[in-house]
C-alpha cells in the first residue's frame, strides 16, 4: 500500500466563547462548500489538524472545510467555510522490470 504524505494543516482562530467543548471539521468536496449534511469528524478542542483527517473520506481535488464549535449544552455554531484546497491522494506508479544482475 502506498503511503501518502501530510499535506499541511488546516487551523482556525478559537470560537471567543467561553463554555466551547470541541469543533466540528465538515468537508465539501468537487470544490462545494460543506453543509450540515457533509461528512464530517469530531475534533476535542483543538484548533489545528494535520491534512489527511482521518476520519474524513480519502477524496483528490478542491476540498473545503467548514467548522463549527460546540458548547458544553450540544449546541452548533454556524459553519465558518474556509477557502477551497487542492489534495493529491494520488501515489506514482511503482518501478517495473526490476532486475537483479549478479556482479561476480
Amino acid at each position: 500500500m502506498a503511503r501518502i504524505r501530510p499535506q499541511g494543516s488546516v487551523s482556525w482562530a478559537a470560537s471567543p466563547s467561553a463554555d466551547v467543548d470541541h469543533y466540528r471539521v465538515y468537508q465539501g468536496a468537487d470544490g462545494n462548500p460543506p453543509t450540515y449534511d457533509s461528512p464530517y469528524v469530531d475534533l476535542e478542542n483543538v484548533t489545528t489538524k494535520q491534512l489527511p483527517i482521518y476520519g474524513l473520506p480519502a477524496v483528490e481535488g478542491s476540498v473545503i472545510f467548514g467548522i463549527t464549535a460546540f458548547d458544553k449544552a450540544g449546541n452548533e455554531s454556524d459553519i465558518q467555510i474556509a477557502e477551497a484546497i487542492l489534495i493529491d491522494v494520488t501515489p506514482p506508479l511503482p518501478p517495473t522490470d526490476i532486475v537483479y544482475s549478479p556482479d561476480f
